[in-house]
């Protein structure tokens, strides 16, 4: 009984973590919801790259769009103001597989409304 019991506490802990971690705001910011896939041109991640992230397909891993802010850029076309993201390898690795050798794709969250 104290093992079930353990077990679905454990399994609880866990779900709550998975999904207050993606729409939770941490450190008292805005919350953060799951955005909607992104992608573009390596030369547009670029704009928004984090260069700490490094690069992986020749594209930018992470990318935030302050960053385009932060130095004057434009945020480019699709990815909304407040968006940070993390490349999707699985969708960069379709493009690539289909003879695109330049489109990176992300997922990313963005601020929640209200």
């Amino acid at each position: 009984m104290k093992s079930t019991l353990l077990g679905v506490l454990v399994v609880a802990a866990a779900t709550g973590l998975m999904f207050g971690a993606s729409c939770a705001g941490r450190g008292g910011g805005p919350a953060a919801c799951p955005g909607s896939g992104w992608c573009a041109s390596a030369t547009d991640a670029g704009v928004v790259a984090e260069p700490s992230t490094g690069t992986t397909f020749t594209c930018p891993i992470g990318v935030r769009a302050a960053v385009a802010s932060e130095s004057g850029a434009s945020v480019p076309a699709g990815m909304p103001p407040g968006a940070r993201g993390t490349l999707d390898e699985r969708a960069t690795r379709a493009k690539r597989n289909a003879g695109d050798a330049t489109t990176c794709c992300y997922v990313w969250n963005e601020p929640c409304p209200g």
